[in-house]
């Protein structure tokens, strides 16, 4: 009993600092070049993660998050995206602003399944990132970019050229 309780001890005081953390994505502030993201679904359950002028990857958890219990939750957000012209949307979107010409890392991760999509999102542009589950196993991580088409004028989407 003597062996236990030092250890014991000392998780009860550090409470919940034994978990590290998670780090979270911070956007950039949104300018006339600022690519933008949309990201449907669980919004907890996405990071994003950029190349730094260093070579290393930084970001995180679009949502803060605290190292212990996070409940896959909606949060959603707009911040002037458009739409895809005839796309019904769900009320839960969440848009964050990405800075261009970096490497990103865009990722969907659950207990059950992890999926990531790694391009180069251009200056101005507009992307929309989905997952899919099969039979509540496997997953997929899908992402468009929203171009606007200037012989109907509307916005379609196109998929995501990765490296």
């Amino acid at each position: 009993m003597k062996r236990c309780f030092l250890p014991l001890t000392i998780m009860l005081l550090s409470g919940c600092s034994l978990f590290a953390k998670p780090s979270t994505y911070i956007p950039p502030v949104v300018k006339a070049d600022t690519a933008k993201f949309r990201l449907a679904g669980y919004t907890t359950t996405y990071s994003i993660v950029q190349k730094n002028a260093q070579g290393i990857m930084e970001g995180g958890g679009v949502l803060e998050k605290n190292g212990v219990l996070n409940l896959m939750r909606h949060v959603p957000k707009e911040i002037g995206m458009p739409k895809v012209t005839g796309k019904v949307y769900a009320e839960n979107e969440y848009e964050v602003a990405v800075l261009p010409g970096k490497e990103t890392r865009v990722t969907h991760s659950t207990l059950q399944c992890t999926a990531s999509i790694l391009f180069i999102p251009q200056a101005k542009g507009l992307y929309e990132f989905y997952y899919t589950y099969n039979q509540g196993e496997a997953c997929a991580l899908y992402g468009n970019e929203i171009i606007f088409d200037t012989v109907n004028n509307v916005y379609v989407e196109r998929e995501i050229d990765q490296i």
